[in-house]
């Protein structure tokens, strides 16, 4: 199995075993062992089962099935946390722009009549209080306003750093195939921008849909080094996506 050979050699370098190493814990030679991780042969079950548990993986991952490695569900969750907390914030500042287009109109009309007829301003039932006790909302709300979009801000820029990581860890995962992530399918299409450097090198800056610049990815020697990689990536990123 080609995905399960790549992902085992890559999740054991990344811990800094040996291939000795994992050999020993599941109890087979290290010819053995090796033979999986050159894709010369399949894993019994038991075998399958012990890697998982030296990897805090699922057979489901080792199998090219899923992405979840701890590091990429982390940032999936972190991801989904920013999202939620974004909708609730991008509903309260809707609410908060209509109450405030409301009283604006209101205020207005309270000077209107106040220019014509003092009695006008009874004739509206809509209309509660004096024009001080709307002009008082009006400035809670527009206060209001402000932290909301603060916070929408925070939430923003929070949201784009765990998707820039997510991005870099997906991408270094051997066998994924970023474009039919689910997590990234609403960030689709990624966009990609060539940047230099003080040094002459350059790097790829990263933008999302529906956020905006997320950072930065990759550090390459030469303009064509790195439009080569911009092409290679957005078609790993984006797919059919145009």
């Amino acid at each position: 199995m080609e995905v399960l050979a790549k992902r085992l050699k890559w999740l054991r370098e990344k811990e800094r075993y040996a291939q000795k190493d994992i050999a020993k814990k599941i109890g087979m030679t290290p010819s053995g062992y090796q033979k999986i991780e050159y894709g010369e042969r399949d894993p019994k079950l038991d075998v399958l089962v012990s890697l998982c548990d030296i990897f805090d993986v699922s057979a489901d991952f080792l199998l090219g099935r899923n992405n979840d490695t701890k590091i990429l569900k982390e940032l999936a969750r972190d991801i989904y946390v920013h999202e939620v907390e974004l909708d609730v914030l991008r509903s309260e500042h809707t609410n908060l722009t209509i109450r405030q287009y409301d009283l604006q109109a209101q205020i207005e009309e309270i000077k209107n009549a106040s220019e014509t007829e003092t009695k006008g301003i009874k004739r509206d039932n809509n209309i509660r209080g004096n024009l001080e006790e709307r002009e008082r909302m009006l400035h809670s709300i527009i206060d209001r306003k402000i932290d909301v979009e603060a916070e929408m801000y925070a939430h923003k820029k929070e949201l784009g750093i765990a998707l820039e990581k997510y991005i870099h860890d997906l991408l270094e995962l051997p066998e994924s195939i970023p474009s039919e992530d689910k997590k990234l399918k609403g960030y689709l299409p990624i966009s990609m921008e060539i940047q230099p450097d003080i040094f002459d090198h350059y790097s790829l800056h990263l933008s999302v849909n529906g956020v905006g610049f997320i950072g930065h990815y990759g550090n390459y020697e030469t303009i064509e080094e790195t439009e080569k990689e911009k092409e290679r990536l957005l078609k790993l990123l984006n797919g059919n996506q145009k």
